[in-house]
């Protein structure tokens, strides 16, 4: 099943356009990353889970919309001006309506997600309030707790 020690990576998206992103995507889709974040598109290894955070329509507050995991290690290359980049994951859970899984409700209510707020991928255990308050089992089970109910097609992930 759905394993929390999986949940390792956080990743900020939006759409500026509908200010909902990969809200209407299939089980498999392209995640984009800004052209300057070229090198960090393969950093997560196939099978470990992805955050995707974002605001949602015009709140002001952080949601935690998606857990995807990487389906292969081929970095795609688009005609997008700003997104040139992107690598295929598949959907594992996603909350897409009301109530959204916000920031505020979790245990990220006290991180800065600044730095991570640019388009790339970072690991949630080498966050810095992450580690000075050993929070990164105690969020990997909350965000398991969280998403379980939304999981895709009964999608089955172990470790390793």
């Amino acid at each position: 099943m759905l394993s929390p020690d999986l949940i390792k990576w956080i990743k900020n998206v939006n759409n500026n356009w509908t200010h909902k992103a990969y809200f209407d995507v299939p089980d498999e889709f392209q995640l984009h990353f800004p052209n300057h974040h070229k090198q960090n598109v393969l950093t997560t290894p196939c099978g470990e889970i992805i955050l995707l955070f974002q605001k949602v329509d015009s709140s002001t507050d952080i949601k935690f919309t998606h857990l995807v995991t990487p389906v292969n290690d081929i970095l795609k290359d688009h005609y997008k001006p700003q997104y040139r980049y992107s690598r295929r994951v598949k959907v594992i859970a996603q909350r897409l309506e009301k109530p959204y899984i916000s920031k505020t409700d979790t245990s990220f209510r006290n991180i800065n997600l600044g730095g991570v707020s640019q388009g790339n991928v970072n690991q949630i255990g080498n966050m810095k309030h992450v580690q000075e308050k050993n929070l990164l089992s105690v969020i990997q089970k909350e965000l398991y707790d969280l998403f379980l109910p939304y999981v895709k097609n009964n999608k089955i992930f172990t470790a390793g």
